[in-house]
């Protein structure tokens, strides 16, 4: 699809950004307080979205019937898709009542009821069956969209370029989102990425800075309405902070420079977002 100019001067009233706001502060409490729960010795493993939660923009835009290929960062995503807090606590403990039936590892998202496929652990596996959900939507005639997601390292893998060959080939309705954080667990990405090296047509993507919220939201509008009206596949690469390590195996203190993390903060999603939204307003406050 060609570069689109993102209007984000009517994108979203008053009512959807506080409602978003929530969301997004949901998800991020529910990172902290899981964090909080690993460092307790109450939990096994835990993964973050600490810093991609703006991709929760994209999810306002899909209806009941699409279907959503998540990876382990979109917890804000999910949420918006209409994840509970205790559906995600659930996971988190591994319960028998998850969505799994405590099979998967926590941020493996999933939910047979909002269409939400769960994500295996190599990113980028799950994007050749999301074709084949696509596939059957476009087969069956239905109005419907997939949104597959995955990180820039990922895009570097095979499944990546077959799933977007595939697409492209049978015009699948789809909607590719690479959040990019510049970073594969501990390996800097700045100059690898597939779109760096210029292996990626970039006029085909919309580029978007994943600190603002209504940028990728608008993004989010755009590449849906194209996927669903039958041009083919769309394609996002989201500009995007990691907050936090890679995981709970990890300290990224060990490979990023001090002033880098402290740098990041003034990238925040949810911040920027709340400041815009409505100076001193705080949807959660002791």
């Amino acid at each position: 699809m060609p570069p689109q100019k993102l209007d984000t001067s009517t994108q979203l009233d008053a009512e959807m950004r506080r409602s978003l706001l929530r969301v997004l502060w949901r998800s991020r409490l529910g990172d902290l307080r899981e964090q909080s729960l690993i460092r307790q010795g109450k939990g096994w493993f835990h993964i973050s979205g600490m810093g991609h939660e703006a991709l929760a923009g994209i999810a306002i835009h899909l209806e009941a019937d699409d279907y959503a290929f998540p990876y382990y960062r979109d917890r804000a995503f999910c949420t918006q898709r209409g994840l509970s807090d205790f559906d995600l606590a659930l996971a988190f403990y591994a319960k028998r009542d998850s969505s799994s039936g405590g099979r998967q590892l926590t941020g493996h998202f999933s939910d047979r009821a909002l269409n939400i496929w769960s994500h295996p652990s190599p990113v980028g596996v799950h994007l050749l069956p999301a074709c084949g959900a696509a596939w059957g939507m476009q087969l069956d005639g239905k109005p419907n969209v997939v949104y597959a997601s995955l990180g820039e390292a990922s895009a570097r893998q095979g499944d990546f370029y077959e799933a977007v060959c595939f697409a492209k080939e049978r015009q699948l309705p789809m909607v590719f989102v690479v959040q990019d954080n510049r970073i594969a667990i501990s390996t800097s990405t700045t100059g690898t990425n597939p779109i760096a090296l210029g292996v990626l047509d970039r006029s085909e993507w919309i580029r978007v800075d994943g600190s603002d919220v209504e940028a990728v939201a608008a993004a989010g509008r755009i590449a849906v309405e194209h996927a669903r009206s039958g041009q083919g596949p769309a394609f996002i690469w989201c500009d995007v902070e990691r907050f936090s390590n890679h995981s709970s195996a990890d300290d990224q203190r060990m490979y990023r420079a001090a002033d880098e993390l402290e740098a990041m903060q003034q990238r925040d999603p949810i911040k920027l977002f709340q400041r815009s939204t409505h100076r001193g307003w705080a949807p959660y406050r002791s």
